[in-house]
Formats: C-alpha cells, sequence, structure tokens
C-alpha cells in the first residue's frame, strides 16, 4: 500500500508558541564560522532570558576560539513531534546575530542554571565543585524566526469505495 505525503505550510509561530519550543529541555545546535571561513557547528545546552541565549563552555574549546575571532553566529533549537507512521511535525527558533564572550561566571551562576534547566535542580548539590575554565557565550538576537509544519502520512483514496 502506497502512502502519500502532505505537507503543510511552515507558518510562523505565535510569540506563545516561539517561547513553548524555547522552554523544551532539547539541546540548541550553535553555529559560527571557523578560520577558512567554513560554517560550523556544535550542539549544545542553552537558556533563553527573553534577551539573549546563552551557552556555557570550556575556555579552550575550538568554538570558542573560533567567536573569539569572528563573533558572528547563528543558533537553532528544533523539535519534533512524531505519532509513529501518521503524523510528524516539528517547530524550530532561530536567531542570528553576534556572541559576547564572558571570562567570568561568579559562582558559576548561568553554567548551574543552565545544568538546572536540563538536569533539574537535585542534580546540582550546594558544594559542587565549579568548573574554574569555562566562558560565558551570549547571543543576542539581531534577527529571531520561529516556524513550524506538519507533514501527514495518510493512506491514498481508493476509487469506487
Amino acid at each position: 500500500m502506497t502512502r502519500t505525503l502532505t505537507r503543510h505550510p511552515h507558518p510562523a509561530l505565535s510569540a506563545e508558541e516561539r517561547d513553548a519550543v524555547l522552554a523544551r529541555d532539547v539541546p540548541a545546535v550553535l553555529a559560527f564560522v571557523d578560520g577558512n571561513g567554513f560554517p560550523r557547528m556544535v550542539p549544545c545546552w542553552y537558556l533563553w532570558d527573553s534577551r539573549a541565549f546563552y551557552v556555557t563552555s570550556e575556555r579552550d574549546k575550538f568554538h570558542v576560539r573560533c567567536l573569539r575571532r569572528n563573533d558572528r553566529a547563528s543558533i537553532c533549537v528544533d523539535i519534533e513531534d512524531v505519532v509513529a507512521g501518521e503524523h510528524r511535525s516539528n517547530r524550530q527558533v532561530k536567531a542570528v546575530g553576534r556572541v559576547n564572550i564572558f571570562d567570568d561566571d561568579p559562582g558559576g551562576s548561568y553554567w548551574r542554571r543552565i545544568r538546572a534547566r536540563y538536569l533539574g535542580s537535585a542534580s546540582l548539590p550546594d558544594d559542587i565543585t565549579l568548573p574554574n575554565d569555562r566562558v560565558v557565550i551570549a547571543l543576542e538576537p539581531e534577527r529571531l524566526t520561529a516556524h513550524g509544519g506538519d507533514l501527514v502520512l495518510k493512506e491514498p483514496r481508493r476509487h469506487g469505495r
């Protein structure tokens, strides 16, 4: 039996739908430009505060070195809901802008908030040793877009039935 695919357009998401996507505990993908001008990507946990995306990373990582040389970046949060054999829908929030890299995170505030967002607060004892080699990458969007769409799988209609 052959299935047909019906695509529904990718309309813009409302502010509430956008916020719902950004509230999900799914990783984002941070895109940047390497020293040779090629686009690169790294998955990351993030925090969104309605003004900027925040990511923490070890200061000597490749993407941090690249972002220090070229502060242009983008980030994408993509979620997909699947009903096996019937329906697939996705929602995306994308931002483009320039990053600021902060070499200090007093008390590991961003690191703690991001970890708690993904792991829950119970996973962070008060006496945890904070990493001292981390930076905070802040992307304040120059452009923020949010859209989504559906892909419906359905049985073809048969003539005469």
